[in-house]
């Protein structure tokens, strides 16, 4: 998995493998992420739901907005920047996705260890 500040949060991001609402703490927020239509490489949009094109998923402690809908399913497509980030930025850390029913483990992964980076301190 990888970390990475995505709008003002940190955020984990793991390639490939697919899971459910049910394999993750009901404090986290989970989303789909599919990748462009002739780059697999690069993530086009965050989804609540992907079938064709699925990238992977990104698990967040808030929610983010999802601007579009299409079939009763909310979406929100990138930028080339936030695509650009999302896509190849971040930090590798060592998560399982077993530990994503950890919301303890979540916390200090994603806030927790930012502590003192820039003075700023969020409990919870």
């Amino acid at each position: 998995m990888r970390k990475i500040n995505f709008k003002g949060q940190n955020v984990l991001i793991c390639e490939d493998k697919r899971i459910s609402d049910l394999e993750i703490d009901n404090n986290l927020y989970l989303y789909k992420l599919r990748h462009k239509e002739l780059d697999w490489s690069k993530i086009d949009s965050i989804e609540e739901q992907v079938v064709a094109n699925y990238y992977g998923f990104l698990v967040s402690l808030e929610p983010i907005h999802l601007n579009e809908k299409m079939n009763n399913f909310r979406y929100k497509l990138l930028s080339e920047k936030e695509s650009d980030k999302l896509s190849y930025e971040g930090k590798s850390i060592d998560l399982k996705v077993s530990d994503l029913k950890n919301i303890e483990k979540i916390k200090n992964e994603l806030v927790l260890k930012e502590e003192g980076k820039d003075g700023v301190s969020i409990t919870f």
